[in-house]
């Protein structure tokens, strides 16, 4: 039933958009009071005007006060008409403008938060909800648009009211309350379908349209067309998008009673009012108690208030309804972002655990890292994890386990293993997208959660295996923007030395080609070696002191992998480079390999050291030798 607490809740959170559209377009604001003003004093002007004019014709009939009620007349619905067509003009191009804004507003706050956050489901969940009331892909009352209209409706009808009931009190009180009784009723019959309706959606609903337009991507997507039709897949992809389509019928199939219910009891409610009043206000004109103007007034101000009060119950019923939505967007702005000032607070033990670090662990006393203040990128950058653990949220199990590394200053560093030994992780908390439950990251000696994050990021550039080319021109995909004097002279001497410029230069766009038929018919389809390509262009192109490449070379050969990991090395030979792979091809030109397994670097040193101690690392290293034994040889 209906629910007073929550509406007054849901109530401030309709306010609360109100508030950021504020900031976004006051004059948008502003006229929403001229809106409601004009539509609660018209429906008045309406119902009087008309009674001075049938008891003109019925009393005086003076013509010139009878052609001057006339005009009013006229003149008032045609003002109100044309100030109706100027404010939705207006409203439909500026709201969507604020849409925009709003919609900018999700995408900054998604691209700022926490990392791990969007590795939550119910995250995500959140923020496709939130996206609902911008651009609603089905139910209208979760729209922007409609919610606005609702709340300016609900003042405009509430200023109505309060006119009708000073015209209707002046005849009888207990009208006006058994009016208000009979609404009353029929609000109370509607609310508790509302509230169906809504646990329908966010529970039920939702959760299949995410479903729905998944599959309906994957049915028209390039990328899984081959997987369509060599597996024949068409038939089975079907079958679930016809049950979920089913599901979603038959959830709103279980409303049609209630609605059919609630329908029926309210006309029928309605239809005896209008017989009652009909009743005893002619019986009052009858009497000649009342004038035939005042027949008319009354009449038309009891059936007029009815469909106010009616009004303002559904009013409040959808303000009820859209405050649950806006709880989406609005809950998921107070997502805390990752952006702080510093990366964020140091653990309660890492003072402890830093502490116990065995001294062959640290930095070289000579390098940079001995440093007691931290300064700003200047290629001196010594990388320590000190007793780090780390585990997922929500999982029981510790991903890294007591872990401790240094990478020295201008250092090439290859960290191997196998799926799932903490490999990746470790570069995520190095990167700051995660923060460790124990132990210390440190940048030339420095905790890094005391660093600003915007000025540490910057020392790092890395590319990823599920790296990901954009929908735009070469140019951009390897500058993200950027552009000087020296860009272009850049860009071609990166494409140069990672031999792609003749492939770019003879594209009759250039460097303007985009790397997608997605907006350009005459895009660039690259195969995955050249992909790989350009974001390793990227990487070159960022001027970082620190390189992370997180294998994103897995696709290639072994062989094609150590020659691009080669070339890649040679341009970037004056930096601190970390590279990640299953294979060991790597290894051969790198200072020091750390082998991973279970969260641990179980074995550290260079190539000779290890296969020498015939361990995990020589296993792993003989396993794969058939394809790489050659590599590297003059």
């Amino acid at each position: 039933m209906f629910n007073l607490k929550n509406s007054f809740k849901n109530f401030h959170k309709v306010l609360a958009m109100y508030r950021i559209i504020w900031k976004i377009s006051k004059a948008y604001i502003l006229l929403f009071p001229l809106n409601v003003l004009i539509n609660s004093i018209a429906p008045l002007l309406l119902v009087w005007i008309p009674k001075l004019i049938i008891d003109e014709i019925t009393g005086q009939r003076r013509l010139e006060h009878l052609i001057a009620l006339m005009l009013a007349l006229i003149g008032t619905n045609l003002l109100i008409k044309l100030a109706n067509v100027l404010y939705n003009t207006y409203h439909m191009k500026k709201s969507d403008d604020v849409k925009a804004e709003l919609s900018f507003m999700l995408q900054k706050k998604a691209m700022n938060m926490a990392y791990s956050n969007l590795e939550q489901p119910e995250i995500l969940e959140k923020l496709k909800n939130a996206y609902e009331i911008i651009n609603p892909t089905g139910e209208g009352f979760m729209d922007l648009r409609a919610i606005i209209y609702c709340f300016n409706s609900l003042m405009s009808n509430i200023i109505t009211m309060i006119g009708f009931v000073a015209i209707i009190s002046s005849l009888s009180w207990v009208l006006f309350v058994v009016i208000f009784m009979i609404v009353l009723i029929n609000f109370l019959l509607n609310v508790n379908v509302k509230k169906i309706e809504y646990g329908i959606w966010k529970v039920g609903l939702m959760p299949i349209k995410r479903k729905l337009g998944y599959l309906q991507k994957v049915s028209s997507s390039n990328l899984f067309a081959k997987e369509i039709r060599i597996n024949d897949l068409s038939s089975w992809l079907n079958d679930k998008m016809y049950d979920l389509t089913k599901n979603q019928l038959k959830d709103y199939l279980k409303l049609v009673p209630k609605y059919l219910a609630a329908s029926v009891s309210s006309n029928t409610l309605r239809v005896l009012q209008e017989t009652g009043v009909y009743i005893y206000i002619g019986y009052k004109c009858f009497k000649k108690a009342i004038t035939v103007g005042d027949f008319t007034m009354y009449v038309s101000s009891i059936m007029n208030l009815t469909d106010t009060l009616n009004s303002i119950c559904m009013n409040l019923i959808s303000i009820n309804r859209s405050g649950s939505y806006l709880d989406e967007y609005l809950s998921f702005l107070n997502i805390e972002e990752s952006s702080d000032t510093n990366l964020g607070l140091c653990n309660e033990d890492s003072e402890e655990t830093a502490n116990d670090v065995p001294k062959e662990n640290l930095c070289q006393e000579d390098t940079a890292c001995t440093s007691e203040t931290y300064e700003m990128p200047n290629n001196n950058n010594c990388i320590e994890f000190r007793n780090v653990w780390f585990k997922y949220p929500g999982q029981q199990d510790y991903t890294l386990r007591n872990m401790s590394l240094r990478i020295n200053v201008n250092e090439k560093l290859a960290i191997v293993g196998d799926n799932g030994a903490g490999k990746s992780t470790m570069i995520k908390l190095l990167l700051g997208l995660y923060k460790p439950d124990k132990g210390q990251i440190l940048l030339n000696s420095k905790d890094i959660n005391e660093m600003d994050y915007e000025e540490y990021r910057k020392n790092f550039c890395a590319v990823f295996q599920d790296f990901q080319t954009l929908a735009f021109s070469v140019l951009d995909n390897i500058t993200y923007g950027e552009n000087n004097d020296h860009t272009i002279d850049d860009v071609n001497h990166i494409l140069e030395d990672m031999n792609l410029l003749d492939k770019i230069n003879s594209l009759p766009q250039g460097l303007d080609t985009s790397l997608s038929k997605l907006f350009d018919s005459n895009g660039l389809e690259l195969s995955g070696g050249e992909q790989q390509k350009i974001a390793l262009c990227n990487a070159i192109y960022r001027k970082a002191p620190i390189v992370i490449l997180d294998e994103p070379t897995a696709m290639l050969s072994p062989a094609a992998e150590y020659e691009l990991y080669e070339k890649f090395d040679q341009i970037v030979h004056k930096k601190t480079a970390v590279y990640i792979s299953h294979r060991m091809s790597i290894c051969r030109f790198c200072d020091h390999i750390a082998v991973f397994s279970n969260g641990e670097v179980v074995e550290y040193g260079n190539h000779n050291e290890l296969m020498q101690l015939k361990q995990l690392y020589y296993q792993m290293y003989e396993a794969q030798a058939q394809y790489y034994v050659d590599l590297g040889k003059n």
